[in-house]
């Protein structure tokens, strides 16, 4: 092995390393973190001191069932989307830079992105509202993960499907007619 080739990979290496780092500490410390605390105040706030009722609702094993039901959900779609993208498209979904290498060399089109065209994003919600079931926060899982869906839908919408339509162009626009952002639509005829 020359030295040139061994620079590749550990230049690689280091920004998968970079890649995993960024995403879990970000999206699996922080933004649940944020959102716990906001929906707890916000529990405190809305149903303890105006309503006067218990601000946190804890249904016991019910709400573990449910919870671990609905990550397990998100967990899946995650890990398919993941693989769809890593082996189909060849790209490394969670790059913490936007690294010509780390572009999809194809549009992923199979998979969990032939029902909606960002299946890892409508996963990670079923994450926070599993999060928010099992943490027994009513405005948790009413207020805060919509609005952080809505936050997520503007970045996706101005910031990940622009540079899907600069690499793809065409291919990408006739995806994107054809196939919903992030809720499957089930019910379409076949003709379309």
């Amino acid at each position: 092995m020359n030295k040139k080739n061994l620079i590749k990979i550990i230049e690689k290496v280091l920004y998968y390393t970079i890649g995993y780092i960024w995403y879990f500490s970000i999206y699996l410390v922080l933004i649940p973190y944020i959102i716990y605390l906001l929906g707890r105040n916000l529990d405190a706030l809305v149903l303890n001191y105006l309503l006067g009722l218990s601000s946190v609702f804890y249904f016991g094993f019910i709400s573990i069932i449910i919870a671990s039901i609905i990550a397990l959900l998100g967990l899946s779609l995650i890990a398919w989307s993941f693989y769809v993208l890593y082996f189909y498209a060849k790209c490394f979904p969670f790059a913490a830079c936007p690294f010509i290498h780390f572009n999809p060399k194809k549009l992923a089109t199979y998979g969990p992105y032939s029902l909606i065209r960002h299946p890892m994003t409508l996963g990670y919600l079923f994450l926070l509202i599993a999060f928010g079931v099992y943490m027994g926060s009513i405005m948790l899982v009413v207020w805060i993960i919509p609005i952080v869906g809505i936050i997520f839908y503007e970045y996706i919408k101005h910031r990940e499907e622009r540079r899907l339509a600069l690499w793809f162009g065409k291919e990408f626009e006739q995806y994107k007619q054809k196939t919903p952002m992030l809720i499957p639509n089930f019910f379409k005829s076949k003709k379309d």
